[in-house]
């Protein structure tokens, strides 16, 4: 498990990740309350079915969550995408944070795969401009991940940015 504690239990998760918090709060001299504030916050993450908010928190709780509460959880993320497909702004900006903060391949493919065929699918329908499914696929393919999730993929992000403009240039 790489020196990594894999817990199931929502309430021990966050006991865990409250005194490690706490521990930085005293270790930075600030206030209590933002404790309280990030608790609450990565309790609403992992209990709502908000894809921004799961994307938004995806690396704390893959770090905390068993690899198959984790595995169920994208898979939920998704499924409540398909259910209720996220408006044109919402959709990029999920397409824009997942490629942001380097979340794993195989969830920002499936969620590219989903996003983009909801994109046409509105086309189609004639309720979205031609330019929509374009506008996401130049969002997902063009934003650099700011911190890289390895060292060896921090060495392929700016030849595979350049390649990629490049590629929509022409």
């Amino acid at each position: 498990m790489n020196g990594r504690v894999r817990l199931d239990t929502m309430g021990e998760i966050f006991r865990r990740i409250h005194k490690l918090y706490c521990a930085l709060v005293r270790f930075m001299g600030l206030p209590d309350a933002y404790g309280i504030r990030w608790l609450v916050y990565l309790y609403r993450a992992a209990r709502s079915g908000s894809a921004l908010e799961f994307i938004s928190s995806y690396r704390e709780m893959q770090c905390t969550l068993s690899g198959r509460a984790f595995a169920a959880r994208k898979a939920k993320t998704l499924a409540s995408i398909r259910r209720r497909p996220p408006s044109f702004d919402q959709a990029r900006r999920l397409l824009f944070l997942t490629r942001h903060l380097d979340l794993d391949e195989a969830f920002s493919a499936s969620l590219w795969d989903l996003l983009r065929d909801q994109a046409q699918q509105r086309v189609e329908a004639g309720v979205a401009p031609d330019w929509e499914p374009r506008v996401l696929e130049i969002t997902f393919q063009l934003t650099p991940p700011v911190v890289p999730s390895d060292d060896a993929k921090a060495y392929e992000c700016a030849p595979g940015l350049t390649i990629a403009c490049q590629e929509f240039a022409s």
